[in-house]
């Protein structure tokens, strides 16, 4: 027998989608992992330091791509890269993987203020009554 438990770990679901409306790539990421500082650290520095070491287009692609599976704790090359490679450059010139950073970068710090302002006023609702 088999028992499963649904355990809400906080995970956020990120989606893009295409002009239609349709799904072509998505990643998980728990926005409060306390070792998310450190591996958003680890990807600016890779993208700061971009293509130093960089021999050819599908080098820099599968490096791009291996960063992002290292940055969200699982291989995210299906799911995210998929349809479409972290290194195609979109209509507005600009290659997919800035998007999926812009992504992280509007989303992930409202979402950790959202959750650090639930904790409190949990934890002091108790004590203000």
């Amino acid at each position: 027998m088999q028992k499963n438990t649904v355990i809400d770990t906080g995970s956020v679901k990120f989606t893009f989608t295409d002009s239609d409306g349709d799904i072509f790539a998505w990643f998980k990421l728990n926005p409060t992992d306390p070792r998310l500082l450190k591996r958003c650290k680890a990807m600016m520095d890779f993208f700061m330091d971009a293509g130093k070491n960089v021999r050819s287009p599908s080098q820099w692609e599968e490096t791009v791509e291996k960063k992002f599976s290292e940055f969200l704790g699982y291989d995210c090359s299906r799911s995210l890269f998929g349809r479409i490679a972290a290194t195609d450059v979109m209509s507005d010139g600009r290659i997919f993987a800035s998007h999926v950073l812009d992504a992280l970068i509007a989303n992930v710090g409202p979402e950790i203020k959202k959750r650090r302002d639930a904790q409190k006023a949990r934890y002091t609702a108790k004590y203000t009554k």
